[in-house]
């Protein structure tokens, strides 16, 4: 009798444990549940967020094709006036080294 007894305390015992063990798994789903409907987003939430980021894209694109054609606006301004400027700085060196009359000759 005291064998059998002894059994079932084990037996008791390891399903305590087992009990134990599957409550802090089931809190633990239930944690997780939880923290999923605090996440969840509502459909029409999020096709309004999208849209919103959509618009906020094409204002962005916009932005940087402006200022890309900017920039392209300034590389051919520079490609045309730099050497005309440095043709410039050419004859004003000139001018100061040489003579009025000499310069003319080159």
């Amino acid at each position: 009798m005291a064998s059998i007894l002894a059994e079932h305390s084990t037996t008791i015992s390891i399903a305590t444990e087992n009990i134990n063990i599957l409550q802090k798994e089931s809190q633990a789903m239930y944690r997780d549940i939880c923290n999923l409907e605090n996440i969840k987003v509502d459909r029409a939430v999020f096709k309004e967020e999208l849209t919103e980021v959509n618009h906020n894209y094409a204002k962005l694109y916009t932005m940087i094709s402006m200022k890309e054609n900017h920039m392209i606006t300034i590389e051919n301004f520079i490609e045309k006036f730099l050497p005309v400027r440095v043709l410039t700085q050419i004859s004003e060196v000139i001018n100061i080294i040489h003579p009025n009359s000499e310069s003319s000759t080159i």
